[in-house]
Formats: C-alpha cells, sequence, structure tokens
C-alpha cells in the first residue's frame, strides 16, 4: 500500500472510531470511491492500535481508579462503585465479543457492501437524531445497572453492520436508556477498550505467517499508528467538549449526508 493512503487511512480512522459516523464505513468507503487497493489485516492492527492507544491515554485517570479502587479492591472483600462499572462494562462487551468471534471464524469478509453502508449511515443516523431529541438527560453512570449495561452492549452488536458505528449505536443505546450526552459517551469509549482490544487479537491471530507480522514494525505502519493516535485523542476530547453545550445533530447531518452522496457515487461508479 502507499504511505500516502496508508496515513489518509489512519487519518480517518482516528477521527471516525469515536465520532459516531462509523470508521468502518469510511475505511471501506474512501479506497472503494478512490479506486485504491483495499487494504489488509496488517493495516487494520495498525490503525487500531492506534487508536486503542488514545482511548486508553485519554482516560488513564479513570482506568487507573477502575484498577486501584475498583479491581484490587475485590482481594480484600470490598465491593466498591469502581467495582461496580468494571462489572457494567464486562457485562456490555460480552455480546460484541461472542458474534465478533463467530463472524471472524465462519464469514470474516461479509459485510463489504456499499449499498448497505448507504442504508446504515443514514438509518443510524437518523435513529440517534431522534433518540437524543426526544430522549431524557437524567441518569449518571452511577445509576448504570446489569440489565442496562446488557442492553447498551446487544445494541453494540449492531455495529458489524458497516455504516451503523459502534460509537453510534452504543451512544443511542444510552441515550434511549435517559443517560446524558457526555455519559453517554463516556461509557461508549470505556467500552471501546475491551472491544478494540479483541478485535486486534483476532485480528493478530488471523495474520499467520511470520513475515506477514514482521511487516507490522515497518516504518510505514508505525506512522499510521502514530496518526490514528493522535487524531483518536483529538476526536475523543472534542466530541467530550462538544457536548458539553450541544447536541450530536451536526454529525447525524453529516453522516445522512455522506449516505445519500455515497450512494450516489456508488451509482456513478457502477
Amino acid at each position: 500500500m502507499p504511505f500516502i493512503h496508508l496515513l489518509v487511512l489512519s487519518f480517518i480512522q482516528g477521527v471516525t472510531e469515536f465520532l459516531p459516523i462509523s470508521s468502518q464505513a469510511h475505511l471501506i468507503a474512501i479506497p472503494y470511491l478512490l479506486g485504491w487497493t483495499p487494504h489488509g489485516r496488517i493495516v487494520d492492527v495498525a490503525v487500531h492500535f492506534g487508536t486503542l492507544l488514545s482511548v486508553i491515554i485519554y482516560f488513564h485517570k479513570r482506568l487507573l481508579a477502575l484498577l486501584t479502587e475498583g479491581f484490587f479492591p475485590l482481594f480484600r472483600g470490598r465491593f466498591t462503585r469502581q467495582t461496580s462499572l468494571i462489572i457494567y462494562l464486562c457485562v456490555a462487551t460480552v455480546p460484541c465479543v461472542i458474534l465478533g468471534y463467530l463472524l471472524d471464524k465462519f464469514i470474516p469478509d461479509w459485510g463489504r457492501n456499499i449499498e448497505l453502508i448507504c442504508a446504515t449511515s443514514i438509518v443510524f443516523g437518523l435513529l440517534l437524531y431522534g433518540v437524543d431529541r426526544y430522549a431524557s438527560q437524567n441518569l449518571t453512570l452511577s445509576k448504570m445497572t446489569v440489565p442496562r449495561a446488557l442492553f447498551i452492549g446487544c445494541a453494540q452488536v449492531l455495529a458489524f453492520l458497516p455504516g451503523a458505528s459502534r460509537s453510534g449505536t452504543t451512544i443511542t443505546a444510552g441515550r434511549w436508556l435517559g443517560f446524558s450526552r457526555v455519559d453517554s459517551t463516556e461509557f461508549s469509549f470505556l467500552m471501546s477498550i475491551p472491544v478494540i482490544s479483541a478485535a486486534l487479537i483476532l485480528n493478530i491471530c488471523s495474520i499467520q505467517k511470520q513475515a506477514h507480522l514482521a511487516t507490522l514494525l515497518t516504518w510505514g505502519l508505525f506512522w499510521g499508528t502514530w496518526v490514528s493516535f493522535i487524531t483518536g485523542l483529538l476526536a475523543i476530547h472534542f466530541l467530550l467538549q462538544w457536548l458539553k453545550h450541544r447536541s450530536y445533530a451536526p454529525l447525524m447531518v453529516y453522516r445522512v449526508c455522506f449516505g445519500f452522496l455515497l450512494f450516489i457515487w456508488s451509482l456513478y461508479l457502477a
């Protein structure tokens, strides 16, 4: 893959992974529209590793609190609020990990259909807009429960539809339940850590030849990881600051326009 293509895809991954506009849709659509050779799993590993690092670094204080105030107290027989949050994150992750493993094992290349991406971009964009506009914002993460976490986790499964967006489906579910915009988004971001980690493990396991593994250490992929890391950090910070005073509406307008334009462009290319 040309170096400039890798940098563009890394930038797109970093920006779109955490905004509710679907990184998967953009990583499939952009090469298709520009006539690039589709990227493989090695590139996926590099750019997703960058975004995984970005969410870990951004929430490092929260993650450290989960470890010291949630996980370690269990060894002393204590059950804290942070322990509850760890349980909720685990519960929310289970449906996605199970289905992701099954899809990777039996139908690894499914869902690269441009028409499907057009439809899901529009439908799930409108869904988040409607839910966000009319749902209450009464709940904070302190009101999270196992059933609510499982509901959000089941919504995350919809993200296997290209264009649906992992952050978009989980934020929509959180807002549906009445969690505030910021709390829904933060829980979605924390959920991304085990999910992206699991996806990375699956992709690395799929790269069976040692020569392929060695290419993960090349200079180009290093820069791809770095670009997705920096842009991922900026995207997380931007969205959380934006949502303190504004809604998801502009991003949903973009999603709908992206879906319609992609559909028109695909008809032209056909």
